[in-house]
């Protein structure tokens, strides 16, 4: 399973917040994330409204927060206001 959430980030080299696509595991854990923030696409104008409307799901999720420890990159829960 996938979804789009917010990413807030401190680590200087990456968007300061996003939206990135979340997988899971079967767990409903976080598995991995997209590399790079999304942007809103479709090959035709349905395909990229609905592009938008999941993508709009995302600011009603809790957002997450893209933190490195120890030198490896993890999203956790944000911890921010």
């Amino acid at each position: 399973m996938w979804n789009y959430r917010l990413v807030y980030c401190s680590i200087p080299s990456e968007e300061p917040v996003s939206i990135r696509e979340i997988y899971y595991d079967d767990d409903d854990e976080i598995e991995t994330w997209s590399a790079e923030p999304e942007s809103v696409y479709g090959d035709t104008r349905e395909e990229t409204i609905q592009c938008y409307l999941e993508m709009a799901e995302a600011f009603v999720k809790l957002p997450l927060e893209l933190v490195e420890i120890d030198g490896e990159k993890k999203l956790v829960p944000y911890r921010g206001v």
